[in-house]
């Protein structure tokens, strides 16, 4: 389901769109429906979600036994720069406001979710070093807006380059694809807008890599991922201009192919290969 909360809640409980009741982004958690930190709680784990979720209802928890930081509100949390609560509402400026934040880096929410995750890790270790953990450590970009750190900016400025496939193609006159564009206001946007939006969207997943890189020195440094089996996935992908399509909610394969990465210690150490498996999954 390429869309934010919903495809969030297939993940937290294992279940299809259809079982979890996930349709929009104003579908909340059913509070008869089990999720995956509750599942591990059960079996002695201390879980922790750090970051966004965005759910509406009362579930805010979701099952995590704490949450140190991130949006409590079940509205989008994100970390708009320098736009007015009124522009957030006009979809142009997901791609006319984007590149250099203005937000000094350590004050940047996936910076804070890297440091808030680190430390609750470290006091737990503490304070129960022999009980088992499950941690989300669960980050804003690439996801809009588009703002990131110069260095990845400047990077990407003479970089970007076209969307693979253009606006064309067979389902381009399909009325779910026409929806999508309309809905988006993506036929407004000019080339070179276009560009400016991908390349401040390719800094953000950069920044993001960046950010996950140093939470994962830092884990292993002190020893953090000696026994921990790590997963990276996430909700939804991005047209990034792709078909003349921008954002999500679609059944490109922009949309829907998301990584979905599993690393065991044993692999790691070198004890196992890594594979790939070819079988088509979902969240």
């Amino acid at each position: 389901m390429p869309l934010c909360t919903p495809s969030r809640l297939c993940i937290l409980t294992g279940q299809s769109v259809r079982e979890a009741g996930a349709w929009t982004n104003e579908s909340v958690l059913r509070p008869e429906l089990a999720t995956i930190p509750e599942t591990f709680a059960s079996a002695g784990y201390e879980t922790c979600l750090v970051g966004k979720m965005h759910l509406g209802g009362s579930r805010q928890f979701v099952g995590f036994q704490h949450r140190p930081y991130g949006d409590l509100t079940g509205k989008c949390g994100h970390q708009w720069e320098p736009i007015t609560a009124a522009d957030r509402q006009e979809m142009r400026v997901r791609t006319s406001h984007v590149g250099v934040t203005g937000i000094p880096e350590s004050q940047i929410q996936d910076h804070i979710v890297c440091h808030e995750s680190v430390a609750w890790l470290r006091e737990h270790a503490a304070a129960n070093p022999e009980k088992p953990w499950f941690l989300c450590a669960s980050f804003s970009r690439p996801h809009f807006p588009l703002p990131a750190p110069r260095r990845w900016i400047d990077h990407y400025a003479d970089r970007v380059t076209e969307p693979r496939i253009p606006a064309t193609g067979d389902a381009f006159g399909h009325p779910m694809s026409v929806g999508m564009r309309r809905g988006f206001k993506a036929d407004d946007i000019s080339r070179q807008e276009m560009l400016r939006a991908r390349a401040a969207y390719f800094a953000c997943v950069s920044y993001l890599d960046e950010v996950i890189g140093d939470l994962l020195v830092c884990l292993a440094a002190d020893g953090l991922l000696d026994n921990t089996i790590v997963v990276y996935t996430t909700d939804h992908g991005e047209m990034a201009g792709e078909h003349g399509v921008w954002w999500k909610n679609g059944w490109y394969e922009a949309c829907t192919r998301v990584p979905l990465i599993v690393s065991l210690p044993e692999q790691r150490r070198g004890e196992i290969p890594a594979r790939r498996i070819e079988t088509p999954v979902a969240l």
